[in-house]
């Protein structure tokens, strides 16, 4: 990203540019209504925006109550562990493979998850112990944390910024979706596999044909939807015409495009099917930038704002996973008499959500975006993609209490009720995820690998010690006090989250020394 330091230096070459006080802080409008285009895009098709669709089922797989097990002398804590544990490695999966994918690149990596996944599905299929079970269920669980944190980098970097909102609130809505409707075709363990195995089969054939590599190094410049021209219209600054990678830099710092003016860049002369589509790695290994990233999350996990967003979404994901391996003994318990084969349709409600996610946190959000930014002079403000949370904090909150309530009281209560907060609390993560996510990458764009990979590990650790603790903490303050406590601590989180609003920009402010990029001009995405 842009520094001050950038700033002045097109000022001062005569060139006019809006004020952009910190880092996320964008052009995103020109002359009152056209929409900037951020980043820049360039004639090359790695990082266009020609259509590209990432089917992601990585991260839906879910639960079932394994009748087989409970038989064979395991109980309900254990068989609740075959899902808090593949968690545990779907967060530190992110510390291993993110690295590489900004190292080697994004496209290799996705295919090798995408391969490990179905490969994992299909021999969990065909296990019979349970151990053995857990052992595969782990590694199932690094290839699934691809669809949390390297996924949403492909699609930061394919496309534009007033995109962002709608396609990575699509890509949970979509897997969400996926995932309810093969929960509710399966009736026992093997099923739900050989499901899931022909599943991510699918995605891993088109995968390899549709899903391009989008790792390319742009200039500094084009993250902030900057432009510098003079009166005649001529560039303020003449390039060392040696020096073609600085002459590709200045072209993508003078020249601002629109929706209106914008390049045919699919049909650049640099377009290749064997960069664009090869399986292997097509670009020279940058190691340093791996090691960077390990050294960014360090320093970026003590941002006030950073820190605020990783902790709501390892909150809100512990306690959505807390409900999740609880409702079912709630609906085939002696009240609801639900039988166990039919608990996945509870699910379906999570459908409900997806329809509701994509255009409040998506569609709506990227309007608001724009809305907001032509308030302003045309500068996007980073802190305006929070605005969406406050429903889905209410939401959540209310549902927690309700849940726990029901918990000890299911005489009292309609087993809608289970469904209604089991969606709610659902609702409340995705939404702490979508509008988190967006957050940092518009606020911290060159540290995108850092701030996904920081939300993701985390919150899988996070999430595993909140599930691991449920039953002390159920034994201690019942459940009813169990969720009024996840309840009031996500209430807090979300208020801080919504009061980055007022405060944000400040923080960006203080914190942007601290993500100054070298001096070559290249950012770095760790």
């Amino acid at each position: 990203m842009s520094t001050h330091k950038d700033l002045e230096a097109v000022k001062s070459g005569g060139g006019e540019v809006a004020e952009i006080e910190a880092t996320g802080d964008v052009n995103l409008i020109a002359d009152g209504e056209d929409v900037v285009l951020v980043p820049t895009p360039t004639s090359d098709p790695r990082v266009s925006c020609f259509g590209l669709t990432v089917v992601s089922g990585a991260g839906s797989i879910v639960s079932f109550f394994y009748e087989d097990y409970v038989e064979d002398g395991y109980d309900l804590a254990a068989i609740v562990r075959l899902i808090t544990i593949p968690t545990l490695s779907m967060g530190l999966g992110n510390l291993i493979f993110m690295p590489i994918a900004l190292a080697i690149g994004r496209r290799p990596v996705y295919i090798f998850s995408c391969a490990l996944l179905f490969i994992g599905c299909i021999i969990a299929g065909q296990n019979t112990d349970y151990k053995y079970h857990m052992g595969i269920r782990v590694v199932i669980g690094f290839a699934a944390g691809q669809s949390e944190a390297l996924v949403p980098l492909m699609l930061k970097e394919a496309f534009f910024l007033h995109e962002r909102g709608k396609i990575l609130a699509f890509q949970s809505s979509f897997q969400a979706t996926i995932a309810c409707v093969l929960s509710i075709f399966t009736s026992n363990m093997a099923a739900a596999y050989n499901l899931y195995a022909g599943m991510s089969g699918f995605v891993l054939i088109a995968s390899f044909f549709l899903v391009p590599e989008t790792k390319f190094d742009r200039p500094l410049e084009s993250y902030n939807g900057l432009t510098a021209t003079t009166s005649s219209g001529a560039g303020n600054v003449t390039p060392d015409e040696k020096d073609q990678d600085s002459a590709h830099r200045f072209e993508n710092a003078t020249v601002q495009y629109t929706l209106k003016t914008r390049p045919p860049v699919d049909a650049g002369p640099s377009w290749s099917w064997k960069a664009t589509f090869n399986p292997l790695p097509t670009q020279r290994s940058n190691w340093p930038e791996a090691w960077a990233l390990l050294k960014h999350m360090g320093v970026m996990i003590l941002f006030p704002n950073v820190l605020l967003i990783v902790l709501m979404n390892s909150w809100f994901l512990g306690v959505n996973i807390g409900v999740g391996t609880s409702y079912a003994t709630l609906l085939n318990g002696p009240v609801y008499h639900w039988a166990t084969k039919w608990s996945g349709v509870a699910q379906t409600g999570q459908i409900v959500i997806s329809f509701i996610v994509f255009p409040t946190l998506g569609t709506l959000s990227d309007r608001f975006v724009k809305y907001m930014a032509k308030r302003r002079g045309g500068v996007h403000h980073a802190e305006v993609r929070l605005v969406p949370l406050i429903l889905p904090i209410i939401v959540g909150t209310f549902s927690s209490v309700l849940f726990g309530y029901t918990y000890e009281n299911p005489t009292k209560v309609h087993w809608f009720s289970v469904v209604f907060t089991y969606c709610g609390i659902y609702y409340a993560f995705v939404a702490a995820s979508v509008c988190g996510i967006t957050y940092l990458l518009d606020a911290y764009p060159t540290r995108s690998g850092s701030v996904l990979t920081l939300i993701c590990a985390i919150r899988g650790i996070i999430s595993f010690g909140i599930n691991y603790s449920l039953d002390p903490t159920y034994a201690k303050l019942g459940y009813l006090g169990a969720y009024g406590m996840y309840a009031g601590v996500m209430g807090f989180l979300g208020i801080g989250a919504i009061s980055m609003f007022w405060t944000g920009a400040s923080i960006r402010a203080r914190t942007q020394k601290y993500i100054v990029d070298d001096s070559d001009g290249k950012p770095r995405y760790g």
